[in-house]
């Protein structure tokens, strides 16, 4: 999807999915995603799909406050702060306005 506005993704809003108007690649992603819920299920660990409808940030906070998480866990790229600055980071937005606490997993430096 790319940055978007002002080159901040967590501004960004999520697209809106009309059934009607699918194309082969967003339902191969669909389908995609119920093998990996269904996987995810079949190791005791329960998943389920959700289709968002505002900011990632908004969308990350309110579907932790749906499922009344106890903390949430986020990959960081370790860009550091002038990439940020620059670009922006979902991260960081979920981090400053989360009332959870927040588990930032980094990237593995292969």
């Amino acid at each position: 999807m790319g940055y978007g506005v002002s080159g901040m993704p967590e501004l960004m809003p999520m697209p809106v999915i009309d059934p009607g108007a699918q194309t082969l690649p967003e339902r191969s992603y669909k389908v995609e995603l119920a093998k990996w819920q269904k996987e995810i299920e079949q190791a005791g660990v329960k998943a389920t799909l959700h289709e968002p409808t505002g900011t990632v940030v908004d969308e990350i906070l309110k579907q932790a406050d749906a499922v009344n998480a106890e903390f949430i866990v986020m990959g960081s790229h370790g860009h550091g702060a002038m990439y940020n600055l620059l670009v922006g980071s979902v991260t960081e937005g979920v981090l400053k306005r989360s009332t959870r606490p927040l588990l930032l997993v980094p990237s593995s430096r292969s």
